[in-house]
């Protein structure tokens, strides 16, 4: 009974220190600077990072937008959270407006 509680022991510390958690779809964040405002349309943005992970509709002083959204974030027990974040708002023929983008940490792969 002993050696039984000492393997769960072993088992559920070892689950614990590699437990990780991930949300969201990787994209490859360094394409960001090649979309250019003004020029760049839904399509070529959807064609070369692909499906994003929300898309949103909104009107902002009168004028219809999309927002897509895409998000990423990998976290493991003693290591540092690695993820990113962009959002490419258009305008209501499907052209670029804004981008924004952040990453937190560093991924190691």
């Amino acid at each position: 009974m002993k050696k039984i509680i000492l393997a769960a022991i072993g088992i559920v510390g070892l689950l614990c220190t590699t437990s990780c958690a991930t949300v969201g779809n990787k994209f490859d964040s360094s394409l960001i600077d090649s979309f250019v405002v003004g020029k760049t349309t839904e399509t070529e943005v959807v064609a070369l990072i692909g499906k994003p992970l929300t898309v949103t509709s909104a009107t902002i002083l009168g004028s219809k937008k999309k927002i897509l959204s895409y998000s990423y974030a990998h976290s493991q027990v003693g290591k540092s959270t690695v993820g990113n974040h962009a959002a490419f708002v258009f305008n209501d023929q499907g052209v670029l407006e804004t981008v924004t983008h952040s990453e937190t940490g560093k991924d190691p792969s």
